[in-house]
């Protein structure tokens, strides 16, 4: 890189001094690193200080051709992030200032060891015939730099290469071409690389990759009435078939803990069952044994077990203690070992074990593995393992590999990554016997905040608006409470903050920006002055917050009890409530709350049923009752807070409810249930008597909250668009 009139990378300006080569950041005699593409993105603005950078040039410069990102929310992302480590605001600039839709502009004076360059920016500024001849001489300057990096290239290829021998690079290749409406669950490719399985919500296909042909696989007769959600798993080593997980039958949910084994015939034939209660993760290589988990729970499962190729002569032959869960297990190329993902409430490591050891074998640390959600250990002997870098909501997914000794499972590389990009995940990883063909599902999900009106009979449909003009998570907190401001959390340009947004306006005002995460939870306190919300913090527990309404820093709020959920009132007894854990995972305590002082006194107490951790709650409107949600039982248990009376009200048919909201009136709950082609919003009065007011077609979820006078329903709209690519010549 060429800057005007200096031969060091160290540069100052304001308050920082930068080493452009390290990333090294000093101020007021502080040190932090700049991560990378910041540090490209501050390097290529510094080359012309006072000069617009349009976007395609930096998008050129941040990122070359072959990669696969998306740009324009990647580039606002690298923006916020360089002025998040400037302190630097976009709407009072000390640094970078944004042409909309057009580019960016360092400002201000820089100081390359000691030559101020207040000259060259005057002059960039009031002399355009200059500024267009110095974008000249750096354009050619340029040019010429990239054709003699070209020609030493040319030349080494040259004397290196023997005659045929060139260069492989990865080709990337969509194999899928599903809209949003139909997303893409889960897919595998087949051994020899010809075949893709993949499952949707219509159920499972397999793809012949040449033709681009798509066959269905029949549903097994027990499955045909409703919506069947299948896990594609592993390829057996002949081809003939796969394995594939699915649901309880008519138990549809987001975070389903009981599953049931199957293998799928590739060949058209109807899937048979293997196991029930256990969840298939992988098949030898040799196709003689198959690894499942059982004694199952969200995170995943406490026993590995094998059994043979038909799911017959079961064996434990691991369990973790109660604290810890594992998932993903994967065997090493000779079929000696097993790999696995091993995670507490805290952390996740990958480890091996040999078959019969009690000893593990650690191949990623707590730090290497952070962020973990896919890999497959290879034929050749890598371990090719995904990583989010994003917060909740915000992914940078790449891929990683480290060499593993097959024999003894230790590491003989260090992690090396693979793969540069931004802006979706990548899951559901799986590589051909040959490992030449990588095949993952690409997603990108979104939730977008819709305004309907509300009448006699329910939704009025032709009032339909969408709110929240961004492409983005965006996340109601609650609404004030003369129902005309809607308080939500978004991560619009890739950076979480709280807004607020008047029902008739186009775009929101901002309360509080650079949230280390999103909110789990939060509510607009009832003199709406507040709104209090728990945040996220790595490694702890969530910690409760509050923001005024008029804007402000959050203040976090001293609480002595772990919190779990928070809920406000607004008529009647307008007060808020916290829930945190009892003394055990199986009851749950609810707390009046200060929101002043974080002051909290118990209400009552509650023991699920059964010791279950898929509940939701929600505080009635007039602040004298709770609604608890338990999806897998099948029923909402209503406590009053003062007599501790409890009543129940039957889900039928609703057992994948979740997303539990109160009606403005306090008659009625609304509530998400899975549908065949995506998601339905549901009203039930307190009798059980239900009524669909809405229904979405490949939606995940459908959230309601309706405002305080019952005329607006704010409805978040959960959608994911995935489909499948495949790196050839991996």
């Amino acid at each position: 890189m060429a800057f005007p009139g200096n031969s060091t990378t160290r540069v100052r300006f304001g308050e920082f001094e930068i080493d452009l080569r390290t990333g090294e950041v000093l101020t007021n005699g502080r040190k932090t690193l700049l991560s990378e593409k910041p540090l490209q993105l501050l390097a290529a603005l510094l080359e012309i200080p006072g000069e617009m950078v349009t976007r395609e040039e930096l998008k050129q410069r941040l990122w070359s051709s072959d990669t696969f990102v998306d740009f324009d929310l990647s580039l606002n992302k690298t923006v916020n992030r360089l002025r998040e480590a400037l302190g630097d605001s976009a709407d009072q600039p000390r640094f970078v200032e944004t042409f909309p839709k057009r580019g960016y502009r360092f400002i201000g004076p820089v100081d390359w060891n000691g030559r101020q360059s207040q000259e060259l920016i005057a002059t960039a500024i009031v002399a355009p015939s200059s500024r267009q001849k110095t974008g000249r001489i750096l354009l050619f300057k340029r040019l010429v730099g990239i054709l003699l990096a070209l020609s030493a290239a040319l030349v080494i290829a040259i004397v290196i290469l023997k005659p045929g021998q060139y260069p492989s690079f990865p080709k990337i290749r969509q194999l899928t071409t599903n809209s949003s409406e139909l997303p893409i669950r889960t897919a595998a490719i087949s051994p020899d690389g010809k075949r893709l399985a993949f499952s949707d919500i219509k159920g499972l296909h397999i793809k012949d990759i040449e033709t681009g042909e798509n066959r269905d696989i029949p549903f097994p007769q027990t499955t045909a009435s409703g919506r069947v959600d299948w896990q594609i798993m592993a390829w057996f080593p002949d081809g003939e078939g796969f394995l594939a997980n699915i649901a309880p039958f008519e138990d549809v949910c987001l975070h389903c803990e009981h599953f049931s084994a199957w293998a799928v015939p590739a060949n058209g034939g109807v899937p048979q069952r293997l196991r029930e209660d256990a969840n298939a993760e992988s098949v030898s290589p040799d196709g003689s044994r198959i690894a499942f988990t059982a004694d199952l729970g969200m995170p995943g499962g406490h026993e590995i077990w094998l059994t043979d190729s038909k799911g017959n002569s079961p064996t434990k032959v691991y369990k973790t203690n109660a604290n810890d869960w594992v998932r993903y297990v994967k065997w090493s190329p000779d079929g000696k070992r097993l790999a696995y993902i091993r995670s507490d409430d805290q952390q996740e490591i990958l480890e091996s074990r040999e078959l019969g050891s009690a000893t593990p074998i650690l191949i990623l640390s707590a730090s290497e593995a952070h962020g973990i959600h896919d890999y497959v250990w290879t034929p050749d002997g890598r371990i090719v393992y995904g990583t989010d870098a994003g917060s909740s909501y915000a992914h940078d997914c790449n891929y990683w590999e480290i060499r593993v000794n097959s024999e003894t499972g230790k590491p003989t590389s260090t992690p090396k990554r693979v793969t540069n990009w931004a802006g979706f995940v990548m899951e559901w990883t799986s590589i051909s016997s040959d490992a030449k063909h990588l095949a993952f599902v690409e997603s990108v999900d979104r939730s977008a905040i819709n305004l309907l009106a509300l009448g006699p009979s329910g939704i009025r449909r032709d009032s339909a608006r969408k709110l929240t003009l961004s492409e983005s998570w965006n996340l109601p907190l609650g609404w004030t409470p003369d129902s005309r401001t809607l308080v939500f959390a978004s991560s619009r340009d890739g950076i979480w903050g709280i807004y607020k947004q008047n029902v008739n306006d186009d775009s929101p005002s901002s309360l509080s920006v650079r949230l280390p995460d999103s909110p789990l939870a939060g509510a607009v306190t009832p003199d709406g002055k507040w709104v209090v919300y728990l945040q996220r913090r790595a490694g702890s527990n969530p910690q409760t917050m509050r923001l005024a309404l008029s804007g402000g820093r959050p203040e976090p709020l001293d609480m002595q009890e772990e919190v779990l959920g928070i809920g406000c009132s607004r008529v009647q007894l307008p007060r808020c409530v916290v829930i945190g854990p009892g003394t055990d995972r199986g009851e749950l305590v609810f707390f009046s709350f200060s929101p002043m002082n974080g002051h909290t006194d118990e209400l009552v107490r509650f023991n699920l049923p059964t010791n279950r951790e898929d509940w939701e709650w929600q505080l009635s409107p007039d602040g004298r009752q709770v609604a608890l949600l338990v999806p897998s039982e099948g029923r909402i248990h209503l406590i009053a807070l003062e007599s501790h009376q409890r009543t129940e009200i039957p889900l039928n048919n609703f057992s994948s409810a979740y997303h539990l909201a109160w009606a403005a009136d306090g008659k009625s709950l609304l509530l998400s249930n899975a549908t065949r082609q995506g998601a339905a919003l549901i009203r039930i009065d307190l009798r059980g008597i239900t009524q669909t007011l809405l229904e979405q077609r490949g939606d995940l979820s459908v959230l309601a909250l309706p405002s305080p006078d019952g005329r607006f329903l704010a409805v978040t709209k959960w959608t994911i668009a995935s489909n499948v690519w495949m790196l050839e010549n991996f």
